[in-house]
């Protein structure tokens, strides 16, 4: 039962305004980066070598409480994080994408099944806003298209540090089981940097504490991004 839930899950990406309105006043609160000036140093640095340097994954004393880097090489749910990872062609001019999935622990991160996953769409040149709003519109209508009964959504931005980040919320509820996804989108220089938190529960969950740690791990993947980058030039 779990894995068709997963499936259901896996297939596409919602918001729930409630939800993500709450939480948006919570990511104003999290520990914040200086995006801009990493972002000055991702675009200073070689575009192949910074992709080939995100291929190693950021250590376990960099990611948030409750992510580790799964000893296997593959995390526990890949199955459920799959689909959450997104492709180089959501982003006009991209050159591939990274991305790490991530075990969790479970006396820190709630629910009967959760992961968590780092993105990195790298671009052959700065992100402009009108490239990243292209990339917004792209997830909007993925989503738009892909509803299924039970679940409702859409895409709002939400103040990021010093940036606009895209919110992406994923709402299941059926069969005894609430299903709730958090993908944080931000773009830093040439990089789109996304931090994606899963969470699977037979019961009741703090959806606000869920998107703190996909902000969270957004922040963890920036600054993972700036120290690649560092030795990309």
């Amino acid at each position: 039962m779990l894995r068709s839930i997963s499936t259901l899950v896996l297939a596409l990406g919602i918001l729930c305004s409630s939800i993500a309105a709450a939480a948006a006043q919570d990511a104003e609160s999290t520990p914040t980066a200086d995006i801009a000036s990493i972002a000055a140093s991702v675009l200073s640095a070689n575009p192949e070598t910074l992709l080939t340097g995100l291929a190693t994954p950021p250590a376990d004393d960099t990611l948030p409480p409750g992510f580790l880097n799964p000893p296997s090489g593959e995390s526990a749910n890949a199955d459920v994080v799959e689909a959450f990872i997104l492709p180089a062609d959501g982003l006009t001019g991209a050159l591939g994408s990274v991305s790490h999935a991530f075990d969790t622990d479970p006396n820190v991160i709630e629910g009967l099944v959760s992961a968590g996953v780092v993105n990195f769409i790298v671009s052959d040149s700065e992100i402009t806003e009108e490239e990243f709003s292209g990339f917004e519109l792209r997830v909007a209508t993925s989503i738009r298209d892909n509803l299924q009964p039970g679940m409702t959504g859409d895409v709002e931005r939400i103040p990021l540090a010093d940036e606009e980040a895209l919110l992406i919320s994923v709402v299941l509820q059926g069969s005894g089981t609430v299903g709730l996804v958090f993908m944080v989108a931000v773009p830093v220089g040439n990089t789109i940097v996304i931090g994606t938190v899963v969470v699977l529960s037979s019961g009741g969950m703090d959806s606000v504490a869920v998107l703190e740690n996909a902000v969270l791990l957004t922040l963890s993947g920036v600054a993972h991004l700036d120290a690649v980058a560092a030795n990309a030039g």
